[in-house]
């Protein structure tokens, strides 16, 4: 037997601190959707910018290669742990 890391906390945080920082950016970017002050904030991660952005990330495909690259690793050999709870929705 032996333990397998997936990272996937590791991971998560990583594409979190990144799509923040794109976030604050884009924040003083678009100040306000209207011309008023007292109106509400635009919603800054539906702008175009912030979507292209996330796309290049390829944050979904890179999880989904990691599922895969565990579970092949499982058919190989059944005598693994897996070290990391993967939630859900992995």
């Amino acid at each position: 037997m032996y333990p397998i890391r997936t990272d996937f906390g590791r991971l998560a945080k990583r594409y979190e601190a990144v799509r923040n920082a794109k976030l604050e950016e884009l924040k003083r970017k678009y100040p306000f959707a209207g011309r008023d002050e007292d109106e509400r904030r635009q919603n800054v991660a539906d702008t175009r910018e912030f979507r292209r952005f996330t796309r290049r990330l390829r944050e979904r495909r890179r999880k989904e290669a990691r599922v895969r690259q565990i579970a092949c690793q499982m058919t190989k050999s059944p005598a693994v742990i897996i070290a990391e709870e993967l939630g859900k929705n992995p």
